[in-house]
């Protein structure tokens, strides 16, 4: 189906745009015309003004609607993630595991195959935070689940979860190189977290290729005067991006 979209303010993420709209086919923004040149064969919607913006994308979430995934592996849950992503508009989300057994993840990775199969939508995969992190940094995870990882273990889980398994939270003093080029070479976005590195320790895995880190300032390392820890590396590279968990309790408003 066609449809275009006028009478609205859109914000590109570079630009706001006005007397322009946007044009759709098969859910996918084929371009963006002047409101005078829309095509015939489209149907107009007009939004009475509205804005529009491209949705958001949830790297980290754990459930939707009560269901928290981790306790209830199916795919009402990840149905019920989705519903309440949406709400938030947020229309893609990465379905997240805390720490767990390995055998609970191998499990999660089994549901979200199915709720692919079955045309569930919104889901991009599989964030695995933990089990490979600092249990000094734990924060509310299961201390007895913590684990330092082998490559062997690792590479059975992104056999197992190839195409599902998408990122991975680690703390990188916690880990092997080669274990954390294993991650990259096979297309997994890590993100360095629940971490008590050094700033050096931290600097250098960003160097080698860690380009992200989960809830800044939370579960790492802090920036003090003597050593300036995670957030310190985090704020000195300019290609490090990190997620902020902004409810005023996390992080102060």
């Amino acid at each position: 189906m066609k449809t275009a979209f006028y009478n609205c303010t859109i914000y590109t993420g570079r630009q706001k745009l006005i007397n322009q709209a946007i044009l759709v086919d098969d859910d996918i923004v084929s371009d963006l015309v002047t409101e005078s040149v829309i095509p015939a064969s489209y149907t107009k919607q007009d939004l009475g003004g509205m804005n529009i913006a491209p949705s958001f994308i949830d790297l980290q979430i754990y459930g939707g609607n009560g269901k928290l995934f981790s306790h209830e592996l199916s795919v009402e849950s990840l149905q019920s993630t989705h519903e309440y992503c949406l709400g938030g508009g947020a229309y893609y989300f990465m379905i997240t595991m805390a720490t767990n057994t390995i055998e609970n993840f191998l499990r999660g990775i089994k549901v979200v195959r199915a709720y692919w199969n079955m045309g569930g939508k919104g889901l991009l995969g599989l964030h695995l935070e933990g089990p490979y992190i600092n249990p000094v940094k734990k924060g509310a995870h299961v201390a007895s689940c913590i684990k330092k990882p082998t490559i062997d273990e690792v590479k059975m889980l992104l056999d197992k979860g190839t195409g599902v398994i998408k990122m991975m939270t680690l703390a990188p003093e916690m880990c092997d190189e080669a274990v954390i080029r294993c991650l990259l070479e096979k297309g997994i976005l890590v993100s360095a977290g629940h971490s008590n590195a050094t700033y050096m320790q931290a600097s250098k895995a960003f160097k080698n290729g860690i380009p992200a880190a989960t809830h800044l300032f939370n579960a790492m390392s802090a920036f003090q005067s003597r050593e300036p820890g995670m957030v310190g590396a985090i704020y000195n590279d300019s290609k490090v991006v990190s997620r902020v968990v902004c409810d005023g309790v996390h992080v102060d408003f």
